[in-house]
């Protein structure tokens, strides 16, 4: 049961990840705020750190995720 809460947070942080992954460009070439894109770099980082925690609770042995799609 607890899997599946994490797998539910996991693909939370993978949305907002996403999301700002397309918005780091728009901020720098269209609107040439450069200072935005660092910040939403940031904050994606800090968002890939815990997806990549949250992937290291639930890998099973084998190297496969559990029941992860």
């Amino acid at each position: 049961m607890i899997v599946r809460y994490i797998k539910e947070i996991l693909m939370d942080h993978e949305s907002t990840i996403k999301l700002l992954r397309g918005q780091i460009d728009t901020f720098n070439r269209e609107f040439h705020d450069s200072g935005t894109s660092d910040f939403i770099t940031g904050l994606m980082e800090a968002h890939e750190k815990m997806a990549w925690i949250l992937r290291s609770h639930i890998v099973l042995k084998d190297g496969t995720l559990n029941g992860y799609e």
